[in-house]
């Protein structure tokens, strides 16, 4: 993965895909329409579409952990019961 000057920008619109029409509609076709981008600067910055998926993934659990963190105190003490 190479981290360019638009590469936070094509991964916001591809986060923005899979939460507007589903994870299975994420394709590099769709993220460079999306970005304004070609499919080849895609490819520059995420090599193939699983990578670009799994950077996808990885920024909506960062984005998610802040809602779970303050419930995970009274989660782990109500498991314990």
């Amino acid at each position: 993965m190479r981290y360019g000057y638009r590469y936070k920008e094509i991964l916001a619109a591809a986060v923005e895909i899979a939460r507007e029409i589903g994870w299975k509609r994420v394709t590099m076709r769709r993220v460079a329409e999306c970005a304004g981008v070609s499919r080849t600067a895609l490819r520059y910055h995420f090599g193939t579409a699983k990578d670009m998926k799994i950077a996808v993934l990885v920024a909506i659990s960062k984005q998610m952990r802040g809602c779970v963190n303050p419930f995970m105190p009274i989660w782990r003490d109500w498991s314990k019961e």
